[in-house]
């Protein structure tokens, strides 16, 4: 696998990461393992983030993303707590293993927040070509199913049975597919019903790129809590 290395909303976030977490390029031949912070508790208030003991994160809104970076590999606490509070939502403990990638997601509401690491394990596409995964983390949502259109060439792909954090139970839900590069709708249905809760029209796959496009907020949710989607470009 090529390094990566992704557009992040928040890039100052990554520059602000300090003691273990040294690295926001990858490290040339010697061993790391990557990994990519997302804050999606749709009910959390602006947290501080602590990584092995020291603020990493502090102030860090709802929709935060980090961009990678690339510590060496070993085991790393993660909490989080309110901002200006050590009062801990969670505390999370991940064994990163060496040279690989992991996307890090705080989810759920404030009360059941948890923490999940999911391993980032793509190949790099052909040139016509895009990888992309779906993943759920929005905590109402009930069983549904993902398809991706292509406007031009009408290919259909399509994953039935998705919910909320599945892929904490079937680890393939994590796993990238290859599609062809072009504009895709992509549509999301309830199991059952043939009229789409959801559809994001003419979104771009550009080849020799690879996505995660995940749900967020709450489907009862208003406001900035309301469901939404989220998407993550990595690039090669």
């Amino acid at each position: 696998m090529k390094y990566l290395r992704c557009l992040a909303a928040f890039v100052l976030i990554a520059f602000s990461l300090t003691g273990c977490l040294k690295s926001t390029t990858p490290p040339g031949s010697a061993a790391f393992a990557a990994f990519y912070i997302i804050q999606a508790s749709p009910d959390a208030p602006n947290t501080d983030i602590y990584i092995n003991g020291g603020l990493s994160l502090p102030n860090t809104p709802y929709g935060t993303d980090t961009g990678y970076v690339y510590p060496e590999p070993g085991t790393y606490e993660f909490k989080i707590a309110e901002t200006g509070k050590t009062s801990y939502y969670l505390t999370k403990s991940f064994n990163l293993d060496s040279n690989t990638f992991y996307s890090i997601f705080f989810i759920d509401s404030l009360s059941k927040m948890k923490a999940v690491a999911v391993e980032d394990n793509f190949s790099v596409p052909g040139t016509d070509s895009v990888q992309v995964r779906y993943l759920d983390f929005c905590p109402d949502l009930i069983l549904h199913s993902v398809k991706f259109i292509n406007i031009a060439a009408s290919e259909v792909y399509e994953e039935n049975g998705r919910f909320f954090n599945d892929q904490a139970v079937n680890t393939y839900r994590a796993d990238f597919t290859t599609l062809k590069a072009g504009k895709y709708n992509i549509e999301f249905s309830l199991i059952g019903s043939g009229t789409p809760f959801k559809t994001i029209s003419n979104f771009e796959l550009k080849s020799g790129k690879a996505y995660t496009i995940y749900m967020k907020g709450f489907n009862s949710g208003t406001g900035t809590q309301a469901l939404d989607h989220a998407v993550i470009q990595h690039l090669l």
